[in-house]
């Protein structure tokens, strides 16, 4: 399983952190391949686009740039209970945070207006 959404991006990069982006983005490209390679085989592959997580990546991670808190929050164990559920009833994508779905379809939609919404909540 697969995180499409970049920290705080809705699936966009972020300033400083290309080659994060790039290895989400990546995991996205080959989950979607091999879902459909797969297909039949009754072997399932799915995406999971968690929000911001709250683990210790974010005390470790060199942070260039940071995010202004603007928006919620999940545990790990949310994380964790959406793809138990996904085990059990497979699914090509998982948004523990269902809200985050309508983000993602608004980041396709308007880049532009997100890249302008994205300035403003990053800081120096």
């Amino acid at each position: 399983m697969a995180r499409r959404t970049v920290q705080g991006g809705a699936g966009r990069g972020l300033p400083g952190r290309a080659a994060y982006a790039a290895t989400k983005f990546a995991m996205v490209a080959v989950s979607e391949s091999l879902r459909l390679e797969l297909r039949g085989s009754g072997i399932h592959v799915s995406l999971v686009y968690p929000i911001y997580t709250l683990t210790e990546f974010h005390d470790v991670e060199p942070k260039r740039f940071r995010l202004r808190r603007a928006g919620p929050v999940q545990t790990a164990d949310q994380v964790a209970r959406a793809m138990l559920r996904c085990l059990r009833r497979p699914r090509a994508e998982v948004y523990p945070y269902r809200p985050a779905r309508l983000l993602a379809g608004f980041a396709a939609v308007f880049p532009g207006l997100l890249d302008r919404m994205m300035g403003r909540v990053l800081t120096r």
